[in-house]
């Protein structure tokens, strides 16, 4: 156990993220491991990180290694869609056409063969297969729940100005997807862009904009395509288009007919002042009203409860 100083917290440092070791070499596997070093009561670490909070047992999870002190980003909820990252090749699956990317040895994700040229590939190529090599990638999508981590190293999502999303909540009818065609289905082409959002331009739409006899060779598997929401569906995907001008299409009127609609925009299905004043002083959702109330709560799931 160890003593952070700074603050007066107490922390827990694994014998084996005291320090460094070298890597073995393939010549040096039969070569015996040097014995973890001895840590006395009373002594001082120059420097050392939290790489992790454990809160089942409340204790801050500690390492004094360099690699982890000097390491970009130690978690998954650390990453965002678009960050950039020099990344070590881990292994390469030739036969699964990915390779396995590491940040540090807590974080590691997949570099898909659809991510590694702009244009469609059948085979790997070379410098993506050499085992210990270090490149620069960008995110291209991340669950920290699932520990999910999706790399991108196509050039024209590489580029600074590329546009980047971090959800379905980022984008709206209108927005300008830039996009990498991963499948195809019976109705059209399945599109994938940062924040792992999804859908689905048709055939139907591609043939009105580019004409019954357009070059399906556009359309390979791994090809970019730059496309326009049409509509979104619950945060589940979204509807593309290659007709700016149809995207960006007034639809307000259709929104009004719907059943229902026009008695929502006045008010009619939506608590007034009052009634919203009674809700919130009610002792049984009162909890609930201060929470809701409390922006600084926002994000951070480890100040709730489940109470029923």
């Amino acid at each position: 156990m160890v003593n952070l100083q700074s603050n007066g917290l107490i922390g827990f440092l694994h014998k084996t993220h005291t320090e460094d070791k070298p890597e073995k070499k393939e010549e040096d596997d039969e070569v015996k491991e040097e014995p973890t070093k001895v840590l006395d009561v009373g002594y001082t670490f120059p420097s050392i990180k939290i790489k992790e909070i454990n809160y089942f047992d409340r204790v801050p999870v500690l390492s004094s290694k360099g690699s982890v002190i000097n390491s970009e980003s130690l978690n998954y909820a650390m990453i965002k869609a678009g960050d950039f990252y020099n990344a070590k090749i881990e292994k390469v699956h030739q036969s699964k056409n990915y390779i396995k990317l590491s940040l540090n040895q807590f974080v590691k994700g997949n570099l898909n063969i659809e991510h590694m040229a702009d244009h469609s590939l059948k085979t790997m190529p070379p410098k993506f297969t050499e085992a210990g090599k270090e490149i620069r990638v960008r995110v291209l999508n991340v669950d920290s729940s699932k520990r999910s981590l999706e790399f991108t190293k196509k050039d024209t999502l590489m580029k600074d100005d590329a546009t980047v999303y971090q959800s379905y909540k980022d984008v709206k009818k209108g927005t300008k997807i830039i996009g990498v065609v991963v499948a195809k289905t019976e109705h059209g082409y399945v599109v994938t862009s940062f924040g792992g959002i999804k859908g689905l331009l048709t055939y139907e739409d591609v043939k009105s904009k580019q004409g019954e006899d357009y070059d399906t060779n556009q359309y390979k598997t791994g090809n970019i395509v730059k496309a326009y929401v049409l509509f979104k569906k619950r945060d589940k995907g979204v509807a593309l288009t290659l007709s700016k001008k149809k995207a960006k299409a007034d639809d307000a009127a259709q929104n009004v007919d719907q059943p229902g609609t026009a008695k929502a925009l006045d008010g009619g299905l939506m608590p007034n002042a009052e009634e919203v004043e009674a809700i919130l002083d009610d002792s049984k959702y009162s909890l609930m009203a201060k929470a809701s109330r409390d922006s600084g709560l926002v994000g951070n799931v480890n100040k709730f409860r489940i109470l029923e």
